[in-house]
């Protein structure tokens, strides 16, 4: 779980980041930091689901 929330935390420091952005550099250095925020928590966040419901309920939501 901790990776989920380092993760969450660094994909919100990087959307901040980019909002206050003065120039196109600072703007794509926190697009990398939203970046290596969502391939921290991206992971954990699909494990959780996996974990969480059975194999059963989420095969029958696609048809």
């Amino acid at each position: 779980m901790p990776h989920l929330h380092r993760g969450i935390a660094l994909f919100i420091l990087g959307s901040l980041l980019g909002g206050c952005a003065i120039s196109a550099a600072s703007l794509l250095a926190a697009g990398a930091v939203q970046g290596t925020g969502a391939a921290l928590g991206a992971p954990s966040g699909l494990a959780l689901i996996a974990t969480n419901f059975p194999q059963r309920a989420a095969s029958g939501t696609v048809r």
